[in-house]
């Protein structure tokens, strides 16, 4: 073994050697050091997969529920005798925005 430039000597007079271990090619490798790591992989991959669905599964609840507020608020505005192209008729969507934000600042102080 070289340090600075020589070779390291036991006390005997021998030179110290570290044997070379050729690397092998993954064919090669027994499936109990493989194993582990292939199923690291898989489970990142199926982690990876787990949270691109809920993403969009969660955009696809959130579109849902604006959607149905959106219903919600026409026909009450509407049911009041406001039209849709009315200045009263924004009011009343805008007034009913207004509530249901106080409402879920209410419910996100109750919960802890």
């Amino acid at each position: 073994m070289l340090v600075s430039g020589k070779v390291r000597r036991h006390a005997a007079g021998q030179a110290m050697t570290r044997p070379r271990q050729a690397l092998m090619p993954i064919s090669e490798l027994p499936l109990s050091r493989i194993a582990p790591v292939l199923a690291s992989a898989l489970v990142a991959a199926l982690l990876a997969w787990a949270f691109v669905i809920g993403r969009a599964a969660q955009a696809a609840v959130d579109a849902a529920e604006t959607a149905e507020i959106v219903q919600e608020d026409r026909r009450f505005c509407v049911e009041l005798g406001f039209e849709e192209q009315d200045n009263r008729y924004f009011r009343c969507t805008s007034g009913l925005a207004e509530i249901r934000l106080k409402q879920r600042e209410r419910w996100d102080r109750t919960i802890p």
